[in-house]
């Protein structure tokens, strides 16, 4: 009989400590551990929002589940909000449902940035902070080999932000990354007198 107890309270010791990181990893990880199968309840909690390519995440709603929803399971609402038109479906412990649209325009406010960089040899000017190297929005006639080495430098750099030190992405949003336009002007009129 006591055999039988040491046993059953080691099973039970066993159990809650796979309990205890489980549910450890899944408040950590904002997710559960294991595939959910059961049915969204009503009440339950859910977040949708937009997820842009530059980190921001907008908050479109916040609530509980609309009616259309309650009683199903991810992965039926995974088929209604597909991966393929850019929807990820989770289960996070803290808001519950959340459904996330990528997004490939920036956000709002990063919309507006813009940065100096090089493309074919030339200055150029790109939609977006620093990092975000994918839409030349015009492109100044500088070619860069008239350009001083440090400034060139800086614009190589500028180039391959994600891959800089912490210091030196701070100098180079510094001096080639600017909030709106009229900041970028300001600082395109001393690169004037490089034109060809």
């Amino acid at each position: 009989m006591r055999i039988r107890k040491i046993r059953l309270a080691g099973v039970l010791v066993a159990l809650s400590v796979v309990l205890l990181a489980a549910g450890a990893y899944s408040v950590s990880n904002g997710t559960l551990p294991f595939k959910l199968y059961s049915e969204v309840a009503a009440g339950t909690g859910m977040v949708e929002r937009v997820a842009y390519p530059c980190g921001v995440f907008e908050t479109i709603y916040m609530g509980p589940v609309p009616s259309e929803l309650e009683g199903l399971d991810l992965q039926t609402i995974g088929e209604r909000y597909r991966a393929e038109e850019g929807w990820a479906v989770s289960y996070d412990v803290a808001s519950g449902l959340v459904l996330t649209r990528n997004s490939d325009e920036l956000c709002p406010k990063h919309a507006a940035y813009r940065h100096l960089g090089i493309h074919d040899g030339l200055v150029a000017v790109f939609e977006g902070p620093l990092g975000h190297n994918e839409k030349v929005l015009w492109i100044e006639q500088i070619r860069v080999k008239n350009l001083g080495h440090a400034y060139l430098q800086r614009l190589e750099q500028a180039m391959e932000f994600e891959s800089q030190s912490a210091e030196i992405q701070a100098e180079l949003r510094t001096e080639l990354e600017f909030p709106n336009e009229d900041a970028l002007h300001a600082a395109l009129e001393n690169l004037d007198e490089l034109k060809e």
